[in-house]
């Protein structure tokens, strides 16, 4: 499975004047530099931990669909909702899997796809990437997002902000992202 955000977040995790209180940044002319900071290590954390830290609309491709009533796990938790299950079929034509046939587990972590009570998978064309599934990931709030990752990403930053000269944020800091770091097999 490959999974891909199609709309990224409206807001990031900590705001730009968080990070320069934090930095002990009074002025605003590297404002545009700082935000873009966040957001790429904002992203990189994202990837670290395997999570979606805010609402983004995400696309994920897969080639078959699981054996016999085995779920769809989804990459990204968490899970919000789905948004359309589509799969090329046999004769090549694109087909949307009714919601009724289907059960969106946003309990679980990852989230993932439960084919409803007698159900089946359908039968999708030998070809890659023949379904597709849109689905809504991440915390709905900013204040739902767990305060160790938003105090990560405010000590990246300054370190960041303060090591111009190159480098990476320690793997030191990393310790904050590690209670949130999904360990799964579709990850």
């Amino acid at each position: 499975m490959s999974t891909q955000v199609t709309t990224q977040p409206t807001l990031e995790p900590v705001t730009l004047q968080e990070v320069k209180d934090w930095s002990r940044i009074a002025h605003n002319f590297e404002d545009g530099e700082i935000a873009a900071l966040i957001k790429g290590l904002r992203r990189d954390a994202e990837r670290w931990t395997g999570r979606q830290f805010f609402t983004a609309t995400l696309t994920a491709k897969l080639d078959e669909f699981p054996d016999g009533n085995d779920p769809i796990i989804l990459d990204f938790p968490p899970l919000q909702s789905v948004t359309s299950l589509q799969y090329v079929d046999e004769d090549g034509v694109t087909q949307t899997m009714a919601a009724a046939d289907y059960v969106v587990d946003t309990a679980s972590e990852p989230g993932k796809i439960d084919l409803a009570y007698g159900e089946s998978w359908p039968t999708p064309r030998d070809e890659p990437n023949a379904i597709t599934i849109v689905f809504i990931a991440g915390w709905s709030t900013i204040e739902a997002i767990p305060d160790q990752i938003k105090l990560y990403l405010r000590m990246a930053c300054r370190w960041m902000l303060n090591n111009r000269e190159g480098g990476e944020v320690p793997e030191s800091f990393k310790w904050m992202l590690e209670p949130w770091r999904i360990v799964s097999d579709a990850l």
